[in-house]
């Protein structure tokens, strides 16, 4: 993707110091000073965010509960020209960050997401929503093992099968 309007990304990740992390690996990945990595917490109900709206990359993250702990919000400036596929950048940052992370990826099933492994394997995962209030987002099924999820069953999905039929 060539210089001009900003790009977004979305993912979850498991691991309560993720968020620590994903600022380091988002420089690397752009090859950036850390400095210019500016993370801000989308979760502040005042609406001030205190942040550099300027910085060339802005990562907004949001605190979750369940076997993800983390979502995060990546957006790039125009200034930034590389400008990666999102499986692409899931599996760096994965892979710098030493975690899975699940980002929206190719299907349109709001229920499926892909998952980046640490060692650059990209599947599908299966994402519960919460059904109670204050209950967190589950991965309860993987295509392949993935040991950020100890607890999701290997299986194949039904439902991509059909889709790669069509």
């Amino acid at each position: 993707m060539s210089e001009g309007a900003p790009v977004f990304y979305i993912f979850l990740a498991p691991g309560r110091d993720a968020r620590t992390r994903m600022a380091t690996a988002l420089a690397e990945t752009f090859a950036l000073p850390v400095d210019d990595v500016e993370l801000y917490d989308g979760d502040d109900v005042t609406g001030t965010y205190d942040c550099r709206w300027d910085a060339p990359v802005l990562c907004g993250y949001q605190r979750r509960k369940g076997d993800l702990d983390w979502a995060f919000d990546v957006g790039l400036a125009a200034e930034v020209s590389y400008r990666p596929a999102e499986r692409d950048l899931a599996t760096l940052l994965a892979r710098t960050m030493a975690t899975p992370l699940l980002f929206p990826g190719d299907v349109h099933l709001p229920w499926i997401w892909q998952v980046a492994t640490a060692n650059g394997e990209v599947a599908y995962a299966r994402l519960d929503e919460p059904e109670e209030v204050g209950e967190g987002l589950r991965v309860p099924a993987v295509e392949i093992a993935v040991p950020g999820f100890p607890n999701a069953d290997v299986l194949a999905f039904p439902e991509l099968d059909r889709l790669r039929a069509e």
